[in-house]
């Protein structure tokens, strides 16, 4: 059995994607499951209070040093996490 699909996202506007009953599986596995968004909901938390942290400490200091740290530490950490993900889906991607 073949599915066509016609994606309308504005950039890839009517291409077509035709699927096979048998590779269906394969696309239903690359949802992430949900202990993945909730592992995301904690880090963004985390991030949140870290910056509060921050936020207190420049105050307290008079000072913008201690927040503006925190925020390069934490953008370089979400950039090496995303970079990360993209490296290892390519890897998989590329051993099978």
């Amino acid at each position: 059995m073949v599915f066509i699909s016609t994606r309308s996202d504005g950039e890839h506007e009517g291409d077509r994607f035709i699927y096979y009953a048998d590779s269906l599986p394969d696309v239903n596995k690359s949802v992430p499951p949900p202990i993945v968004k909730v592992v995301g909901v904690f880090a963004i938390g985390f991030t949140a209070y870290y910056l509060k942290l921050a936020t207190d400490e420049s105050i307290k200091q008079n000072s913008a040093k201690p927040i503006s740290i925190k925020v390069v530490k934490q953008a370089g950490g979400w950039g090496a996490s995303i970079a990360g993900g993209r490296i290892g889906m390519a890897a998989g991607a590329a051993v099978g």
